[in-house]
């Protein structure tokens, strides 16, 4: 088929047509994007007028984000609510547009801490010291020096057990009095932290640490005694003994395993593994209270093998060497 002159014109200007076309649609889709409200987001990062004031790096500044208004322009000229500056955080000052819109300006400094004076808190031999000083403006507490809690103790010194047979070495607290015990022989490992508590009823109260080096979990013991005459405390092979004494008994030793916490002693040298009960009148003492009876009437106490060592007679005779009664 020959194109002529007319068809070719005829061809050019429906091009030309289309093209006209797709041209005013992409105009008029652009224009509609401009003239649609909230189709854009503008986020005001708040410079302030901090009157040459300068911003500490470390200090948050307050920000606000708004809608992107075509052809409105913000002028913050309504002054609103003043942030006082506080010891660590600044201060500024919320202005507003006629439009609603916030702004954060005339930033001030942190004022700082205004500490007092410096005051000492003493460590003693349970709880830990510092130096301290508090800041007039927000009460806080600053904490310096700090100083561990220790007890204080004089030298060891040699000491016998009463009947004299057991030589022991001892230092006390002269801060609260607690007792450390020892044995004398150079090759000894382990302690016995020796506390007296407050009585219960009519039974002294100590609190009995055994210290192995070797143990990181020491064995602690409570222990009420109801007699007369003071316990004498020992170690032997990693085990509490205590030795007590009656009318009747001469320092018994007793063996207390590490899974028995607490021991009482009543006034006839039988034994309990409980609190004692105290009753409400003190004057009608320990009779049948704090709990079963171990020992019996002549029995007062059992070794670490629990053969006998009380008795009628006062029990046997005390070896010379508390090593030989843990068979």
């Amino acid at each position: 088929m020959k194109l002529t002159a007319k068809n070719v014109m005829f061809i050019l200007m429906s091009a030309l047509l289309v093209l006209t076309v797709m041209m005013v649609f992409i105009t008029l889709g652009r224009v509609s994007d401009f003239l649609q409200p909230g189709g854009d987001t503008n986020v005001n990062v708040p410079q302030g007028n901090d009157n040459n004031n300068s911003i500490p790096d470390d200090v948050s500044i307050p920000s606000n984000s708004t809608q992107y208004i075509p052809g409105h322009e913000h002028e913050y000229t309504i002054e609103g609510k003043v942030i006082s500056p506080k010891c660590d955080t600044l201060g500024y000052t919320e202005y507003y547009c006629e439009c609603g819109d916030m702004d954060f300006q005339d930033f001030r400094n942190p004022l700082g801490h205004k500490y007092g004076e410096y005051s000492v808190i003493a460590a003693t031999c349970t709880t830990d010291g510092w130096t301290e000083r508090t800041c007039s403006r927000c009460n806080i507490v600053e904490k310096t020096n700090p100083v561990t809690a220790s007890h204080s103790f004089d030298e060891w010194a040699a000491i016998n057990s009463p009947n004299g047979e057991f030589t022991q070495e001892e230092r006390i607290c002269y801060g609260c009095g607690i007792t450390e015990l020892r044995s004398s022989d150079p090759a000894n490992t382990w302690v016995l932290r020796v506390t007296e508590l407050e009585a219960v009823g009519a039974y002294a109260h100590y609190q009995i640490v055994v210290d192995l080096a070797d143990n990181e979990n020491d064995p602690v013991h409570d222990v009420y005694s109801a007699l007369i005459d003071p316990l004498w405390f020992d170690c032997v092979d990693g085990e509490l003994w205590i030795y007590f004494s009656t009318e009747e008994l001469f320092y018994t030793p007793f063996s207390v395993s590490p899974g028995n916490p607490v021991v009482t002693f009543f006034e006839d040298g039988n034994i309990s593994y409980a609190v004692p009960e105290i009753p409400d009148d003190p004057d009608t003492g320990g009779e049948d209270i704090g709990g079963e009876d171990i020992g019996g009437e002549d029995v007062g106490g059992e070794n670490g093998s629990g053969e006998d060592v009380g008795g009628e007679d006062g029990g046997e005779e005390m070896p010379s060497d508390p090593d030989t009664e843990t068979e």
